[in-house]
């Protein structure tokens, strides 16, 4: 009579993933499977019977690992360095009490191959350390530069009365503005993924915050024939606690991109609170921003937020923080820490406008009832 169970447990051992082997208690191998014996390079009826000091196996404290086994009768896992057949490999290497009636008869090892794992990991952290010395260059010695030419820009313009001189000088500060925003975006791009600043409580004065934004914008607008303004609800107290930080990101990037992709109109700030509760001095507060430019198709909203995203394949059209992919990607994540939400309404051709929510405190003095 054929026994199904003995021949599907030897083709289960034989034809395994991982290598596996099973010795006694004084260390001597009672069998392995197919795997172990060709990392070896032995048949297995030469490995049977032998301890390894008789075998190619590099690894020297198996005999105590095992005994600790033996004696704990528990499992022990380790990740180890050994030679097989003259290669170095790393192991995850397993190790189970073998028991049988109460007592340990010996020990069953499964070592499964992490080489490939352990050197792609090594080639992974050294081109991470590359990628972040590169950052480094670019917040320092590139993007600080180009905030130079743009700002320079922005000086000559207001002094320049020739209208071709001007327009050569729109060209370079528009140009300038495009590389410092994509500059920024991957610096800020690179932080989040690497480790987000921490989340601040702290009062701060909004209107002053987003006036300040306007200011820093304008120049780009005006390079365009662009009104950009701000509307702040004056039942929203100007005194918050949250986080600027976060406050300011968001509201840059959502306006810089809204005057790339605005040709003709205008640009627009809102603040108002949408809610309060008294009893923990805290209220709901919307941000948007709106513009009049190209918008963005219905069957596109959905994956703007994605890294690299854009709805056109050429330049023209609508993408991330100045086209290059970063600016949504970090105005959702930094929303998302605020607990915050943020909703978009667009339509093709008539402008598009982004609309956040998110929880602020109100400092005592300022509570407004």
């Amino acid at each position: 009579m054929i026994d199904y169970d003995k021949i599907l447990l030897e083709q289960l051992l034989a034809n395994a993933p991982c290598a596996l082997y099973w010795r006694d208690r004084q260390g001597r191998y009672l069998g392995c499977n197919k795997l172990f014996a060709q990392q070896l390079c032995l048949p297995i009826q030469d490995i049977i019977g032998k301890v390894d000091a008789q075998l190619p196996w590099g690894a020297k404290d198996h005999y105590q690992t095992d005994q600790e086994v033996i004696r704990s009768k528990t499992v022990i896992e380790r990740i180890e360095q050994v030679v097989l057949a003259h290669r170095t490999m790393t192991l995850q290497i397993t190790r189970v009490p073998l028991i049988y009636g109460g007592k340990v008869l010996g020990v069953l090892g499964i070592s499964l191959d992490m080489t490939d794992f352990f050197q792609w990991r090594e080639q992974a952290e050294a081109a991470d350390k590359l990628k972040m010395a590169f950052i480094r260059d670019m917040e320092h010695d590139i993007r600080t530069p180009v905030a130079g030419i743009w700002g320079m820009s922005n000086i000559l313009l207001t002094e320049e009365t020739d209208p071709h001189k001007q327009d050569a000088l729109k060209d370079i500060n528009r140009c300038a503005k495009e590389l410092l925003n994509y500059c920024t975006g991957i610096v800020d791009a690179s932080k989040l993924q690497n480790q987000a600043p921490p989340i601040l409580a702290k009062s701060f004065n909004l209107k002053a915050l987003i006036e300040s934004l306007i200011h820093l914008e304008i120049p780009s607008a005006k390079n365009k024939n662009l009104l950009l303004e701000m509307h702040y609800d004056p039942h929203l107290p100007e005194i918050l606690k949250g986080d600027p930080f976060r406050i300011h990101r968001i509201l840059l990037n959502l306006v810089s991109n809204a005057i790339k992709f605005t040709h003709h109109g205008q640009v627009t700030v809102n603040a108002r609170r949408i809610e309060k509760q008294l009893s923990t001095r805290e209220l709901i507060l919307e941000l948007s921003v709106n513009d009049t430019g190209i918008g963005i198709p219905e069957n596109k909203t959905s994956w703007i937020y994605e890294k690299f995203a854009k709805v056109e394949a050429s330049n023209t059209g609508y993408g991330q923080a100045q086209g290059q992919g970063f600016g949504l990607t970090i105005v959702k994540s930094f929303v998302e820490d605020l607990n915050g939400e943020i909703h978009l309404k667009t339509k093709l051709g008539e402008g598009s406008t982004f609309i956040l929510h998110f929880p602020v405190k109100v400092p005592l003095t300022e509570l407004v009832v």
